[in-house]
């Protein structure tokens, strides 16, 4: 869902999700994320998030705009 949030946004070409092996943090019903932007940050996605929720969450002041598009904040 992340990655289909990012492509009807327009950041096919900006973002990058890249998946890796255990980072040794196990959230219940959710994923571990990271965001370059904030690289001191651990972030949990919940399990069922909108993806255009979690991608407002990795982005920060970034934000997906009601029409696709994302503004900075």
């Amino acid at each position: 869902m992340l990655r289909q949030a990012l492509r009807d946004a327009g950041r096919r070409r900006d973002v990058r999700i890249c998946e890796t092996s255990c980072l040794g943090l196990c959230p219940k019903n959710g994923v571990t994320a990271f965001s370059a932007t904030s690289p001191g940050t651990i972030y949990v996605i919940p399990a069922g998030m909108d993806g255009a929720e979690a991608a407002r969450t990795l982005l920060g002041s970034h934000t997906i705009m009601d029409g696709g598009g994302i503004e900075a904040t």
